[in-house]
């Protein structure tokens, strides 16, 4: 009897554990249930907001749903773009280039080198500045359009103290330097136009009046050479020193320039054409005239006498 009590009093429990354990097992499912369908609630409404957002912004730029309203077309342009090809202005203008701009700002400065061989290697143009002795400012420059023709050069600049004189310019690229300009102010200024030409010569001088019984000719004009001009440039300038050796470079001819007869200046100059060491040249300047002499021969016998008039040699006889 007891045995029997017992069993059953289990039974009881067991069973009762057992349908506590269903009815939690049902109640956890329901609630799983719920949650899912909040969620999918919750993402319906936000599907539902996004929806009627766009609605908005498409009405508002006039784009409804379900019209015919045509799309807005948008005009694009090529987005501009910088060109490293300066302006190089009319040939006939005076005004100043961009370029020459940062030209005249660079060579007001000292370089600190006789020559720089490419200013501004970006540029489309080749811009090269020389600095000659005893010059601590840029004396010279030189500029090709194309930096992909070698050597060539379209213009030539003379400056002193850091500011441009003169601007020779070869309106044909063609290295005939038939323009000159001055820098006036802000703006340039032609003062020579079709004035030089390469293959053309020098207009005589008027000949001057002779006796009768002497022939009327017109003296000989010369043209100066390129390394002509910078042995002139060392002329009268406070010598800093008794002897410049290689004073244009130990490329090109050999000048030597002194100061002599106890002057403080330079006023005179030697000239080895070939570096033979034999002079070929030999040059003095006196009252701001330069004279030169030279030795046909090379060999140091001076028979021909030269005096300098205006950008020209003219011979003595």
């Amino acid at each position: 009897m007891r045995y029997r009590t017992f069993r059953a009093i289990v039974l009881l429990v067991v069973g009762g554990l057992l349908l506590s354990g269903i009815a939690a097992g049902v109640s956890y499912q329901r609630l799983r249930e719920e949650n899912e369908r909040e969620k999918a609630d919750e993402r319906a409404r936000v599907h539902a907001d996004i929806q009627k957002q766009r609605e908005e912004d498409e009405r508002a730029r006039g784009v409804g749903l379900g019209t015919s309203t045509p799309p807005l077309v948008v005009e694009t342009h090529p987005p501009a773009t910088t060109s490293t090809t300066p302006d190089t202005g009319s040939r006939d203008e005076g005004t100043l280039r961009s370029l020459d701009r940062k030209i005249i700002a660079a060579v007001a400065k000292p370089q600190g080198t006789a020559r720089v061989k490419d200013l501004f290697p970006d540029e489309a143009w080749k811009i090269s500045v020389y600095t000659d002795a005893p010059a601590t400012l840029p004396t010279r420059v030189k500029i090709g359009f194309d930096r992909h023709r070698k050597d060539a050069v379209d213009e030539k600049w003379e400056l002193a103290d850091g500011t441009v004189t003169k601007r020779l310019v070869s309106t044909h690229c063609d290295g005939v330097f038939d323009e000159v300009w001055t820098l006036e102010g802000d703006s340039w200024e032609r003062r020579e136009k079709g004035a030089s030409h390469r293959d053309a010569p020098e207009p005589p001088e008027p000949a001057t009046e002779r006796p009768a019984t002497q022939p009327v000719q017109a003296a000989k004009r010369i043209p100066l050479r390129d390394f002509d001009r910078k042995i002139v440039a060392f002329f009268g300038k406070p010598a800093t020193g008794d002897k410049i050796k290689d004073a244009l470079g130990k490329s090109g001819p050999k000048v030597n320039v002194t100061a002599e007869n106890g002057s403080g200046s330079w006023n005179h100059a030697k000239v080895d054409l070939n570096r033979n060491e034999k002079w070929d040249e030999k040059w003095d300047w006196k009252d701001g005239r330069v004279s030169r002499k030279v030795a046909p021969a090379d060999d140091e016998s001076y028979t021909r006498s030269f005096h300098l008039d205006g950008d020209a040699w003219v011979e003595e006889k």
